[in-house]
């Protein structure tokens, strides 16, 4: 690429989580501080359509929060409401985690699902005549996470507010026998939030790069 006279322009890192049986001490001990210092809680909810109520909210505080990152676009209403209908549907409630206050407005949060990966191997990216089988198989039943979507609203950043989440998304890992997670792609600079990985067993396993070529 680079005799091609393109320019690395940012790197995005992903890490492949070990599902340990035992949380690290340190974060069971933030998150309970944390909820009780800025009277916070986790949502919990038994149906995806029960999430849709604060799917709103929750779109609204990720364009909060990713507004500063490289190359997000913030996301219109318009887009809210087709990712709202297209996906939520299929989400699975217990992998899902979402902080809120005493407003009930989404503060933090974390949306994770069975890896569709092997799956999509295995129907060669071909829903029909019967690749969906694949993907419904994958989605009830399956030893991989993947960490779709994880933040926190900016004036809640660097107060612990990602130990309630990852707290709360750990025991439903336990609890369905979940193996591995890998993370959402995090800018290589992206410190703050890189940062959470160095209390899990793992390995980062992913680089993604973006290049740019300036021409004349």
């Amino acid at each position: 690429m680079q005799k091609m006279g393109f320019l690395k322009a940012a790197d995005w890192v992903q890490f492949e989580i070990i599902i340990t049986p035992i949380i690290p001490e340190k974060f069971i001990r933030m998150a309970a501080l944390v909820e009780q210092k800025y009277n916070l809680h986790v949502l919990k909810v038994k149906k995806a359509k029960e999430l849709i109520l604060y799917a709103g909210k929750m779109f609204i505080m990720l364009n909060e929060a990713f507004d500063n990152l490289y190359g997000y676009s913030q996301l219109n209403e318009k887009q809210m409401e087709t990712y709202i209908r297209q996906y939520f549907d299929f989400i699975r409630p217990e992998f899902v985690s979402l902080v809120l206050d005493t407003n009930d407005d989404v503060i933090g949060f974390g949306i994770t699902l069975p890896s569709l990966t092997t799956a999509l191997q295995s129907c060669k990216g071909k829903l029909f005549p019967f690749g969906f089988i694949h993907l419904l198989k994958a989605i009830k039943r399956n030893r991989f996470i993947d960490m779709a979507l994880v933040g926190v609203r900016p004036d809640y950043q660097e107060k612990g507010v990602l130990a309630m989440v990852y707290c709360d998304l750990h025991k439903s890992y336990t609890d369905y026998n979940i193996l591995k997670a890998t993370t959402n792609p995090q800018l290589e600079n992206n410190v703050k939030a890189l940062s959470i990985w160095k209390n899990f067993e793992g390995r980062q396993h992913i680089r993604r790069r973006c290049w740019i070529k300036k021409f004349n």
